[in-house]
């Protein structure tokens, strides 16, 4: 206009299709709106009171409207028809495709928009992500918001992702499988009251183009307390839960000297945990949940006779795909107990247990070390030849972690 007093705005929300805008926030406030057709366009008109003055002159209704926009979610083939009628310098050329974006008009209003511009942020129902399980893409929220299904997707996207091949996806239901995992999250377990219940492990959150791809993974498997192991020419993915381990380590199954060490990785044991995570009902802010603090663990860490000092050592896990505190609480506590588990073997044994993988648990049975079916996680499984009598003889070595 002459005034200058409206401002376009589109603004990319997704570099893909998205199944829904649920809300546009501004300042952090939910808008409501109305809703109309315009150059066969749905335009939404916000009508909260914070965005709405009759006495401005420019006003976009009779109620004295401020803001309105209208939506693609990536599946569009044409431009925006309110779009392109209302602005310009936007064509039929200008279709955007395969991007969800949004289209908004504000009008200037000194006592309302004194400050600036309004923060603008959007809830969304992301990417209808391809399902293993049902060979389709998602169709509900619990299929967009599955880690492991999100993962894939990373992994495979050609556009956003590491443009891993089909043939790449271990996409059964065997353990490492996507499908595997993806039923693992979506069980539900049982909360504190004994009758609450909540899907065992979701992911909620977005990140941008420009962050490292090795990151946004860790922060995925970060939300259902999940590992990746690449094996076979295939990637695996798991997530935290028990397993039933299918193979035992005996005396009698040793080919060589256990080497034992019982010293934590990192140098450190911690008694206590802090998760941090954003907290959908605080409007999605970075929040900290309940310290949580083991005093079987706390009690190990303190010396006879010094129990009156204080020995609490806190370590920080931190869960940007994690919206609900029940939710962070127990991939805490699933941090804090795993970090406690020290103890690391190097065994070598037969070939026949060169076909465990990363990840996978194995029960270990041994005299010396007074172990009866205690569990360790495979770290790593190589082959190696030994010389007996020299006869060469293959065998596998394996690294082990007690889980």
């Amino acid at each position: 206009g002459t005034d200058n007093y409206l401002l376009h705005i589109v603004t990319a929300i997704a570099g893909h299709e998205i199944e829904e805008l649920t809300n546009l926030r501004l300042n952090d406030i939910n808008c409501t709106t109305s809703t109309s057709t315009i150059s066969g366009s749905t335009v939404y008109t916000v009508t909260n009171a914070d965005f709405r003055n009759s006495a401005n002159d420019n006003k976009l209704d009779s109620n004295g409207a401020l803001i309105r926009y209208t939506f693609q979610d990536g599946s569009q083939t044409a431009v925006d028809g309110f779009m392109n009628a209302q602005l310009n310098t936007m064509g039929t050329s200008d279709k955007f495709l395969g991007v969800a974006y949004i289209y908004v008009q504000m009008v200037f209003d000194a006592e309302k928009f004194g400050g600036g511009q309004p923060a603008m942020s959007f809830i969304v129902k992301g990417k209808n992500i391809y399902d293993p399980r049902t060979s389709a893409n998602a169709t509900t929220d619990l299929q967009r918001s599955n880690p492991a299904l999100i993962i894939r997707d990373f992994l495979s996207n050609t556009q956003y992702g590491l443009k891993a091949e089909s043939s790449e996806l271990n996409d059964t239901t065997n353990a490492g499988g996507f499908a595997s995992a993806a039923n693992t999250c979506d069980q539900n377990v049982t909360l504190a009251d004994g009758t609450t219940t909540e899907t065992r492990y979701t992911a909620n959150g977005f990140t941008n183009f420009s962050a490292n791809g090795e990151g946004i993974i860790e922060a995925l498997l970060s939300s259902m307390a999940g590992k990746m192991s690449y094996v076979n020419g295939q990637f695996n993915v798991f997530a935290g839960a028990s397993q039933s381990p299918s193979l035992t380590i005996t005396d009698d199954e040793l080919l060589s000297v256990v080497s034992v060490s019982t010293n934590s990785a990192a140098g450190d044991l911690y008694n206590s945990i802090k998760p941090i995570y954003v907290d959908a009902a605080l409007n999605y802010a970075s929040v900290d949940a309940e310290v949580y603090e083991d005093s079987t663990f706390l009690n190990a860490d303190t010396p006879s006779g010094e129990s009156t000092a204080n020995y609490v050592k806190q370590m920080e896990v931190q869960l940007p795909f994690t919206v609900t505190d029940t939710m962070a609480q127990r991939l805490g506590r699933m941090a804090l107990k795993s970090q406690r588990q020290s103890t690391t073997l190097s065994v070598m044994v037969s070939l026949k247990f060169m076909q465990l993988q990363p990840n996978d648990w194995v029960y270990l049975t041994n005299e010396r070390l007074n172990y009866n079916q205690k569990v360790f996680e495979v770290l790593s499984t190589n082959m190696e030849v030994l010389t007996d009598a020299d006869v060469p003889v293959i065998a596998t070595r394996l690294d082990l972690r007690e889980i």
